[in-house]
C-alpha cells in the first residue's frame, strides 16, 4: 500500500471511531463497548504511522507488537519537528501506545459506574472513561491534519 492509502485508511478508522462514540454508544449504553471505541482509535494510529513510515521512505511494516510500539515511541520523537508535533502530542501518542499494551494485557476488565478499569496481572489498574475516548477523537483528528498537510 502507499503512503496516501493507510493515511486514508486511518482517516476510516477514526471516523468508525466517532460515529461509534457519539451515535452508537449512547444508544447501547454498554461500557465495554468504549473498549472496542479504543482498539478503533489504535488502529488509526497504527495506520496513519504507516503511512508516516512510507513517505519517509521507511521500509518498516508495523505489526501490533510490543517491539513495534517501542520503535514508534521513539520514532514519534525523532519526527517532532518535521510534522509539527508538540511534546503535549508526543505523550498523548505515548499513552494510546501504551494503552493498546495494556489493552492486550489486561487480564480483567471490569465496569463500574460510567468506566472501565483493566486490571494488570500485577494488580494494577487503569481507568477509561468515554471523555477520554472523546479526548483522543479529537487528538487524532488533529494529527491526522498535521500529517496531512506534510504527506500531500
Amino acid at each position: 500500500m502507499k503512503s496516501k492509502e493507510y493515511f486514508i485508511e486511518s482517516i476510516n478508522h477514526i471516523k468508525t471511531s466517532e460515529r461509534m462514540t457519539y451515535y452508537i454508544y449512547p444508544i447501547i449504553d454498554d461500557k465495554r463497548f468504549i473498549l472496542k471505541i479504543l482498539d478503533s482509535i489504535n488502529k488509526s494510529l497504527f495506520s496513519l504511522f504507516q503511512s508516516i513510515l512510507i513517505n519517509d521512505n521507511l521500509d518498516k511494516k508495523l505489526k501490533n507488537s510490543k517491539q513495534d510500539k517501542d520503535f514508534l515511541k521513539n520514532y514519534s520523537i525523532k519526527i517532532r519537528k518535521k510534522y509539527n508535533l508538540s511534546n503535549k502530542d508526543i505523550k498523548t501518542i505515548h499513552k494510546l501506545i501504551n494503552l493498546s499494551i495494556i489493552r492486550k494485557k489486561s487480564a480483567i476488565d471490569i465496569v463500574k459506574d460510567k468506566k472501565i478499569i483493566l486490571m494488570m496481572e500485577d494488580l494494577n489498574t487503569f481507568v477509561l472513561e468515554i471523555s477520554s475516548i472523546k479526548e483522543y477523537i479529537t487528538f487524532m483528528k488533529n494529527l491526522q491534519k498535521k500529517v496531512e498537510f506534510i504527506i500531500k
